[in-house]
């Protein structure tokens, strides 16, 4: 899994480690292999930067409601993680949660969308494939048999074979078949 580190923020009283990883999930670990900072990773595979802003949101808010001990878990549930918990709190108590998500977010938003946007940049360039060449078309100017004006004016792509087919007159409405160009290339 492709991790970027976006850097060291406060959240509260304390500081987190900021990851922009790929996928579109997002993970809070507070105890990380390293035994350092709690880590925030957040998924770029996001095509709308909301989406990545309201992911960390959910994290920020999480870990906050978690630290604040508003978290609680079904008693003897093997299951300890977040996603199994309930979280109980005031309306002052999730003021707090807000204040210090807020905090984590306003510090973060610039690093996190300029490392947002490069991701995708790099991606794009992966990803792109090289361009065909396009094919040159001639303007050709077909001439209606009945009112004997240019009846329609046509694009055929430069050395392909002019095929039979049924045209409508721009100027009387006759529908004739035009089975070559009657007169030469319009010059543009």
């Amino acid at each position: 899994m492709k991790q970027i580190y976006i850097g060291t923020y406060d959240i509260g009283y304390e500081r987190i480690r900021l990851y922009l990883s790929s996928g579109t999930g997002a993970a809070t670990s507070f105890l990380p292999d390293d035994k350092g900072l709690t880590e925030i990773a957040v998924g770029a595979d996001h095509e709308k930067w909301r989406k990545v802003v309201g992911a960390l949101l959910h994290e920020a808010q999480e870990m906050a409601m978690c630290r604040l001990g508003f978290a609680f878990y079904p008693h003897g549930s093997l299951n300890n993680g977040t996603a199994n918990c309930v979280f109980m709190l005031n309306h002052e108590q999730f003021d707090e949660c807000c204040m210090r998500a807020s905090e984590l977010l306003s510090a973060s938003m610039y690093d996190l969308r300029k490392a947002w946007d490069k991701w995708h940049a790099d991606k794009k360039k992966a990803t792109k494939k090289p361009s065909a060449k396009k094919p040159k078309y001639v303007n050709y100017t077909l001439l209606c048999p009945k009112c004997k004006k240019d009846g329609k004016k046509v694009l055929i792509e430069k050395g392909k074979i002019f095929r039979e087919n049924h045209y409508l007159c721009d100027h009387c409405g006759h529908q004739f078949l035009a089975q070559e160009p009657v007169k030469k290339p319009n010059r543009k």
